[in-house]
Parts: C-alpha cells; sequence; structure tokens
C-alpha cells in the first residue's frame, strides 16, 4: 500500500462512525518486529467531506488520549487546509513539527444485521372457553401479532498508528460500532474503546 493510502485518514460519514454508540473491537494486529514504547507525540489526523465530523473525530480521540497522559494534538490545529488530501505534504509536515506517529482511521461501510423474535403461544386451561376454531385460531393470531424484526446498524472502522519516521503501520484494529443516532455521544465510545485497545498493545499510556 501507498504512503497515501496509509497517511491519510478516512472517517465515515455522520451516519456512519459518527452516530454511534457500543463500540467493540474485533481484533486487532501490531507489528511483531518492532518493540512496542509509548510514542512521545502523536498526531490525530482526519480527512472527510463532512468537516464537523472530521473535527469531532480528532478532538474527541485527541482527548482520550491526553485524558491517558499521552502527547496528543488533533490534525486540524496544526495542519494546514490546503494539505488534506496530500499525503506526502502532510507527512512531511507532520514530521518537521515533531510527531513520531499518526493515528488514522479508514471507513469500512455500515453492514445491516437483522433478529427476528418470534411470538410466544399461550394455554388457556378451559379449552371450552374458546371452543376449537377459536382456541387455535387466536394463538396463531397472537404469534403473529408478536413476532418482530429488529434491524441493527453496524459501522465498520479500522484504526491504524504509523510511525511517522518511517511511515509504517505498526498496529492495528477494527471495530464494531452500533448506530444510536447520537454524534458526540457515539464518537466518545468509540474512542473510549479504540484508544483502551490501543493502550494494552504498549504502544501509548
Amino acid at each position: 500500500m501507498s504512503i497515501k493510502g496509509k497517511v491519510v485518514l478516512i472517517v465515515a460519514l455522520a451516519t456512519a462512525v459518527g452516530a454511534c454508540g457500543n463500540t467493540q473491537v474485533l481484533d486487532s494486529w501490531q507489528d511483531s518486529g518492532v518493540t512496542p514504547a509509548p510514542v512521545k507525540r502523536m498526531v490525530v489526523v482526519g480527512l472527510s467531506g463532512d468537516d464537523i465530523t472530521r473535527r469531532l473525530f480528532e478532538d474527541t480521540f485527541t482527548e482520550e488520549l491526553k485524558r491517558r497522559g499521552n502527547d496528543a494534538v488533533a490534525g486540524h490545529t496544526v495542519l494546514p487546509k490546503e494539505l488534506e488530501g496530500k499525503a506526502d505534504s502532510a507527512l512531511a509536515a507532520i514530521k518537521q513539527q515533531g510527531f513520531d506517529a499518526v493515528l488514522t482511521a479508514r471507513s469500512m461501510g455500515i453492514k445491516t444485521e437483522e433478529t427476528t423474535t418470534q411470538g410466544n403461544a399461550y394455554y388457556i386451561p378451559d379449552s371450552g372457553y374458546y371452543g376449537w376454531d377459536g382456541y387455535y385460531g387466536a394463538v396463531y393470531q397472537d404469534i403473529t401479532a408478536t413476532t418482530y424484526t429488529t434491524r441493527t446498524e453496524l459501522a465498520m472502522v479500522e484504526t491504524h498508528l504509523y510511525q511517522t519516521s518511517t511511515a509504517k503501520l505498526v498496529w492495528g484494529a477494527r471495530s464494531e460500532t452500533t448506530s444510536t443516532g447520537k454524534l458526540t455521544e457515539g464518537m466518545q465510545d468509540y474512542a473510549r474503546a479504540v484508544v483502551g485497545s490501543l493502550a494494552k498493545s504498549g504502544f501509548i499510556k
């Protein structure tokens, strides 16, 4: 993969990553050839067609990283607007400002899961109360009436950590977040889960 594909952070729009809650990190990976050590300075860089979502992502992740004692900065506070989408120039600017790691993410889209719950029939001890037709029919009407389908939208996201000195991927994770429609709350939940997983790797505090 090119440096351009690695360094640029693509965040899902508000209807995907932003409007989410209940994040689960499905799996993670780290380079076995690199000895984990907390990075000194990290920049969180986002690129999205929606500036509000991009900045919310950067600010929320930066806040969570700082809460754990890491030196982190939101990309929109240090990178000029004209560098958006220009991976090589952005990386050069990041290195020049003394950052030794870049936290990135990529939307993998949204998948929908459906769960069907079957209604339960009930038993009337005195079957003569309804008679055969009334009882038999009532039971099946009850099953139909109480059967329902739940649809859950899940935003799939990859998060990566790169060394700025080599543009090398040293850690990555794939997460799944349930949509709730609450932008700020969902982003905070997403940040806590992913940053917590990253901390376990040893690359941050």
